[in-house]
């Protein structure tokens, strides 16, 4: 389908260009009047000045590094360099750039962006533009920089106008879109309702704003709970209120599938909030959906998210449910310890057809207190299933709650992580299931041998799977794994088979862009290399006792008894260890003729920080880094280095 931006032209014409998006629903514009789209008519022509007579759109250096995920610095170097030549504007010397040279650099790259242009003049701007279903185009993937794109230019208006923080812009932001919402549902439930979320032409600023305060005021009056204290007012920054409608008024969100419309505030909150003292970072979508289709949410569950931040998980389950057509019967809770974050999560819950009422903001510790209001929400053996990403990177300290955990008890601290195991199993029903994501050092780590007790002891370990090193990059490195855990029914319940698989590729690169295999899909367009709809199949087939590890190159069972092991190693839980490659390795180390002594018996570790360029700054350095070490032979090359350097 298009999603079509529309915006201003230099020399006064209204310009539209049309990305393709890839999802049938997700229809109309971004933008009327403030595009990034433009005509110009130049009077010389030569050199790299460009006469851009004839119909041709050429877009701002910025939106194209926009568009391109790349810094408008690296375009000038791909200009110099001759990468992606830009044109010069007759007018005033900057560089502008041909769409169709940046479609081309998009295909080459496997992206689903198209920039097809045409002339929107039919446009009126005295009643809501609703442009009609021919304009849109066949399903063929989301390509999420378009809606990146958007994110960035609502924020920009903001920014661009009177300033202020980013939290007072993610928070303004959020009503506008709100305010589509209520409109569009207003319509839709009335057929005499007047669409009111629109700027028309000839509108001064004082007049839109004044339409649109009030119909935000009667959104919050509809849910005066959701909306309280400085939430029941919009902005007085009248110029960006006002290009926000302009970019979000031919936008229909009710069309927008809910895989999609999820992109929009998960774009917002993660360029918001990114990382904060809670340690907080978005679960990559494609691991949500994959979590929420392991775990396989059923009709009349009761469903919790303890650190449900922006809704992610909450609003994959209730997709999942809908495409079931069983939402009736199902409850879904979400404890959130950050305010806004747990705003969010109603809006989106919301947005996406859920109820705001089990998103619960829970202050002091949150899911992790053991306050009456936490005790009153939730109790010990109540819920069916937990699905969660808990922040594992910092640590709880509040004694008066340790003292109320198996794993807390006589610590000062305990990575929160491993507090949300406990807590989670602890909620669960008995037969309830927990789908977590957990740092690996919980499953191998020395000092956590006692976590790996506990959950032995109280669950059915019914799978586990290693996510490559680029989950969560760049926002985190963390190692980590998923853990999917059935409560026991009772105490004498026999741990069985485990189903292991390791992922190489979530169809992401380390910096977050897309990662292409070489397979195209009946489009002709670049697949991602994403592993994770193998692993998911090979768990289906390990449910009916069809898992054959010979021919899966993702997935094996592991027996129980090998969970336990003797000596100092513990127990451990994580894929690597109980691969059978372990096993043949170290069947093929024992046939050598040579000596061969583990790493720990060759080299001496070294904790202390050691700052070449300070120690011996004219020295030759000698290391070994990660990037040294071939996968699969172990062989390496020694770097050098000079310290200075």
């Amino acid at each position: 389908m298009l999603l079509l931006i529309g915006g201003f032209s230099l020399g006064g014409t209204p310009a539209l260009a049309a990305f393709r998006v890839g999802c049938k629903s997700f229809s109309q514009l971004f933008a009327r009047r403030h595009t990034m789209f433009y005509n110009v008519s130049s009077k010389e022509s030569g050199g790299n000045i460009v006469n851009m007579e004839g119909g041709t759109r050429y877009i701002t250096i910025k939106d194209a590094a926009d568009m391109l995920d790349v810094t408008p610095a690296t375009l000038r170097n791909w200009d110099r360099s001759g990468k992606l030549k830009a044109l010069r504007d007759p007018q005033n010397g900057y560089r502008i750039y041909d769409v169709n040279s940046i479609s081309a650099v998009l295909r080459k790259k496997g992206s689903a962006y198209e920039v097809p242009v045409r002339d929107p003049h039919f446009i009126q701007y005295s009643q809501p533009a609703l442009f009609p279903t021919d304009q849109l185009i066949e399903d063929d993937g989301t390509d999420v920089r378009s809606l990146r794109l958007l994110v960035k230019r609502l924020s920009r208006a903001f920014r661009d106008s009177m300033g202020g923080g980013i939290l007072e812009r993610f928070e303004e932001i959020s009503k506008v879109i709100w305010c589509k919402y209520f409109d569009e549902t207003q319509a839709a439930a009335s057929p005499s309702y007047g669409y009111q979320f629109y700027v028309a032409r000839t509108d001064s600023n004082d007049e839109a704003y004044a339409r649109i305060a009030n119909l935000y005021q009667q959104a919050t009056e509809q849910n005066p709970a959701l909306f309280s204290n400085g939430l029941r007012r919009l902005s007085d920054d009248k110029v960006a209120i006002v290009k926000c409608v302009e970019l979000l008024q031919d936008v229909r969100l009710l069309d927008i599938p809910s895989d999609v419309k999820g992109i929009i505030y998960e774009e917002l909150v993660r360029n918001t909030f990114e990382k904060d003292e809670h340690q907080q970072f978005f679960t990559p979508r494609i691991i949500v959906e994959f979590l929420v289709a392991l775990a396989n949410p059923l009709y009349g569950s009761i469903i919790c998210d303890p650190a449900c931040g922006s809704g992610g998980f909450l609003i994959a389950i209730l997709t999942s449910l809908q495409r079931q057509a069983v939402t009736a019967g199902c409850e879904l809770l979400g404890f959130e310890i950050d305010r806004r974050m747990a705003w969010i999560a109603k809006l989106n819950l919301l947005m996406h057809g859920g109820s705001d009422g089990g998103v619960h903001y829970l202050g002091n510790g949150g899911s992790l207190s053991f306050s009456n209001e936490v005790n009153d929400i939730v109790e010990p053996d109540s819920i069916d299933l937990i699905i969660t990403n808990p922040p594992f990177g910092s640590s709880y300290a509040a004694a008066s709650d340790l003292t109320h955990f198996t794993l807390g008890k006589n610590k000062s601290s305990r990575r929160r992580g491993i507090l949300f195991v406990e807590r989670s199993i602890r909620w669960l029903k008995p037969g309830g299931r927990l789908a977590v994501i957990l740092d690996d050092s919980v499953l191998n780590g020395k000092s956590n041998d006692d976590v790996r007790t506990f959950i032995l002891q109280h669950t059915i370990v019914e799978a586990v799977i290693s996510l490559p090193d680029v989950a969560f990059m760049p926002y985190a490195t963390a190692k980590t794994s998923i853990l999917l855990l059935r409560k026991k029914r009772s105490q004498e319940e026999e741990q069985t088979n485990i189903f292991m698989a390791e992922v190489n590729h979530i169809g992401k690169k380390a910096n977050g862009d897309p990662l292409y295999s070489q397979t195209r899909d009946s489009n002709g367009k670049l697949m991602l290399l994403n592993d994770l709809p193998d692993v998911l199949e090979d768990w289906q087939l390990f449910k009916i006792g069809r898992l054959d590890p010979v021919s899966s190159s993702h997935s094996f069972a592991c027996k129980p008894d090998l969970f336990r092991t003797s000596g100092k190693q513990g127990i451990r839980l994580d894929v690597p260890f109980h691969h059978p490659s372990r096993k043949s390795a170290e069947e093929i180390l024992g046939r050598s003729i040579y000596p061969t002594p583990k790493l720990a018996e060759l080299v001496v570790l070294r904790t202390n920080q050691t700052i070449p360029a300070q120690q011996d700054p004219d020295e030759m350095w000698n290391y070994i880094g990660l990037a040294n070490i071939q996968a699969g032979t172990g062989e390496y090359y020694v770097s050098q280095v000079i310290g200075g350097k």
